[in-house]
């Protein structure tokens, strides 16, 4: 069963379905200091940052439309931290979906704001 984390208004999914060797051949959006979601209202965000470590790093790419986070084995865990939240702590060795939350609020789907 894949692991689920939430952090105020972002989900972290654990994927098992995605080859992280396939996705080591995209581009990265972000490379070790990784912004995964910013409060609109507040200007907190979540964030992740790790040092690279034995020649890998944390990086987080976009496929399909979807933002995924790539925690090496080499790294060890991360965490993942915010301002007004706990922070998180992430295996290594996976690939992790992140979503934002949404409402439905007047007839519309929009995201949570933070």
């Amino acid at each position: 069963m894949r692991k689920m984390y939430r952090q105020g208004d972002v989900a972290i999914i654990e994927r098992d379905d995605v080859d992280a060797k396939k996705l080591k051949a995209e581009t990265p959006v972000q490379r070790n200091q990784i912004t995964l979601a910013e409060g609109e209202a507040t200007g907190h965000a979540h964030r992740v940052i790790a040092q690279p470590k034995n020649g890998a790093e944390v990086a987080s790419y976009m496929m399909d439309q979807v933002l995924l986070l790539h925690v090496p084995k080499a790294i060890g865990k991360v965490s993942v931290l915010h301002e007004e939240h706990g922070a998180i702590e992430l295996e290594a060795g996976k690939v992790y979906e992140i979503r934002r939350q949404r409402e439905y609020s007047g007839g519309e789907v929009r995201p949570v704001m933070d």
